[in-house]
């Protein structure tokens, strides 16, 4: 886990409700929650939830035709350096990246059965909501430090900028 457990499981927490209104309001159908502490364990728990994401969507009563697996993370410097530091894994592992997956949101019929990873802000309301990590070419500053960070933003206003 980056950061401390108890500042990790409220952003997590938050960081997944956001995504969940977001994929539903872009009319996609989700069921949640895997925690996943390193790169390894992501992968292992990506691959055993793309294994059962069938049968588990069947028992919704959905009719998928096709599975993606995302791992969406906050838009963070923590993660940001993770990212970086296994940059060559994330590469291999992940091939599917933001600007790829928030085409998917609107055509799902392109969606391939590669891993995708991108950064999400969950007090942002831009409709472009998926970010790209530096890896893949964005240049801004991410708007927290940490997971710390970003709890002690979770009650301030969203106008402005929010760090340094």
């Amino acid at each position: 886990m980056i950061g401390g457990p108890r500042s990790g499981d409220a952003a997590h927490a938050i960081c997944s409700g956001y995504v969940q209104r977001r994929l539903e309001a872009a009319g996609w159908k989700t069921a949640r929650e895997v925690r996943i502490d390193d790169l390894g364990s992501i992968e292992r728990s990506m691959d055993w939830y793309t294994r059962a994401a069938m049968n588990a969507a069947r028992r919704l009563g959905w009719r998928p035709f096709r599975i993606g697996s995302w791992l969406v993370a906050l838009a963070s410097d923590e993660v940001e350096t993770r990212i970086h530091d296994d940059r060559l894994t994330i590469d291999a592992a992940f091939p599917v990246r933001a600007a790829e997956m928030t085409a998917l949101l609107v055509d799902s019929s392109r969606l391939r059965p590669a891993r995708g990873l991108a950064l999400i802000d969950p007090r942002s309301r831009r409709r472009t909501w998926l970010i790209r990590s530096r890896i893949d070419g964005r240049r801004s500053d991410l708007p927290y430090r940490g997971y710390a960070d970003f709890m002690s933003n979770v009650r301030r206003p969203t106008t402005g900028r929010r760090r340094r």
